[in-house]
């Protein structure tokens, strides 16, 4: 697969660019036009991060992020097949940026590069040929691939303009060394790290973020630097840097460096396309049983007083008012557990309920009677992109209408069976004869990571 993979790639590489434009276009197409779990993805991901904006900008944002993620794939085929002189011609560097490597040599200090993924990220590599600037010997952290004789091609590729690749488990060593040399010292900062980095806030959701980056530069005293992509053209973009005004603390840099990102692509279009929205920056706290509580080993911020509410989760009954001591409870412990969470109710007679309890409920949705009243409202309750929703009683109607939101995570409670493919997770009481009338959704809400005093 690796041989024909690279042979793909080659011939590729000879094709008239006006080609590789059309066959870019038409991936990035057919991207935006079939269903997948990684089109709904950027399409959520891009309503959290922007949710007051109207649908037709949305669809035009996804669009233009799905080309240029088709864009992106191409290249990387196809990159590796170039000459050096091509490869160089992709990339520019902004005149300010001279002028600041200019001021960065004479401070005589270690520099380390803070990176972000972007369409254009693979010519990146090429930065030291575009420029008579002298770049000081630079390592660049790189996840490599399995495939060895892929491995070896693109780790060729990418270090034949001067940068040199080091890999995430060996080379940190070798990074430091370099810098304790006042050489350069490049890091993606926007990876999620999943378990092992430290949750922050990222337009307004919590994320797992690598510190990593501002450690380095905390250790060795270095300048930390903000790379900067600006896309030209097809296969072409400018490549500039601006100092991270932060202290030289861990904490303070990431959140400076995420903060920077954030704040970039709220004014900057051209950034805000061309930015990885497709891959999965906020999938952490995700796993059934950490889902409903916030416990991590690291936490860069208090969350119970952070003011916005951009995960959203949703709690589907047919009627609360039956149970409202017991709801208000859970709602609260929930409220608690997940201060980061939208809270949204969908049942019968909704507009009640908010009226009693409105401040611990963000949103309210009122639960048609007839099917084709559910279904309408399904419609428009997949278009908030809703992260989870709860099914907290045993009726196969309801389990369905989650379903069709599309939402990607739903627990439901089952009494009579122990699964469903309607749902994603169940969970099941010790008495399912007395749920029905005393419903224990604390208990419920502990089996998914729900915490409590």
């Amino acid at each position: 697969m690796s041989r024909l993979l690279i042979a793909l790639g080659w011939v590729l590489s000879k094709l008239p660019v006006s080609f590789m434009k059309a066959m870019s276009w038409s991936f990035g197409a057919l991207f935006f036009a079939i269903p997948s779990k990684r089109r709904h993805l950027i399409f959520s991901n891009i309503h959290h991060a922007f949710p007051d904006e109207s649908e037709d900008w949305l669809r035009d944002k996804v669009w233009r992020n799905c080309q240029a993620t088709a864009e992106m794939g191409l290249l990387t085929v196809v990159c590796p097949h170039f000459s050096k002189e091509r490869f160089v011609g992709c990339v520019s560097l902004a005149k300010e940026a001279e002028q600041l490597l200019e001021e960065l040599k004479s401070e005589n200090r270690p520099i380390v590069l803070f990176g972000y993924h972007h369409s254009m990220i693979e010519i990146y590599n090429a930065l030291p040929g575009a420029t008579d600037v002298d770049f000081p010997e630079t390592t660049i952290m790189y996840r490599p691939y399995k495939d060895k004789r892929i491995d070896l091609m693109i780790k060729n590729h990418r270090e034949r303009c001067g940068f040199k690749l080091v890999s995430r488990k060996e080379g940190i060593r070798e990074m430091g060394e370099n810098l304790r040399n006042n050489g350069f010292g490049s890091i993606l900062f926007d990876q999620n790290t999943r378990d092992s980095g430290s949750l922050i806030p990222f337009f307004g959701r919590v994320t797992s973020a690598t510190e990593l980056p501002a450690l380095l530069a905390k250790k060795y005293e270095a300048n930390p630097i903000i790379v900067t992509f600006r896309k030209l053209g097809f296969w072409r973009a400018e490549i500039g840097f601006e100092r991270l005004e932060a202290p030289l603390d861990t904490a303070a840099l990431t959140l400076a460096a995420n903060k920077w990102l954030e704040d970039r692509m709220k004014v900057d279009e051209n950034l805000l396309v061309n930015w990885l929205w497709s891959h999965n920056r906020w999938k952490i706290l995700f796993r059934p049983f950490e889902r409903l509580g916030m416990k991590h080993k690291k936490k860069i911020i208090d969350f119970s007083e952070y003011p916005e509410r951009k995960t959203r989760f949703a709690i589907l009954h047919s009627n609360l008012h039956e149970h409202d001591a017991a709801a208000v409870q859970f709602l609260k412990a929930l409220r608690k557990s997940r201060p980061d969470a939208e809270l949204a109710i969908i049942t019968r007679d909704a507009e009640a309920f908010k009226c009693v309890h409105s401040s611990c409920v963000d949103r309210f949705w009122e639960l048609p009677a007839d099917q084709m009243g559910r279904k309408a409202l399904a419609l428009e309750i997949s278009k908030t992109y809703p992260d989870l929703i709860m099914v907290l009683e045993d009726d196969e109607d309801l389990r369905l209408f989650a379903k069709e939101t599309k939402t990607p995570q739903r627990f439901g409670v089952l009494t009579k069976s122990t699964k469903d493919k309607t749902i994603t997770d169940a969970w099941s009481p010790e008495d399912p004869e007395a749920w029905s009338d005393n419903p224990e959704w604390l208990t419920f809400g502990q089996a998914f990571g729900l915490e409590r005093d």
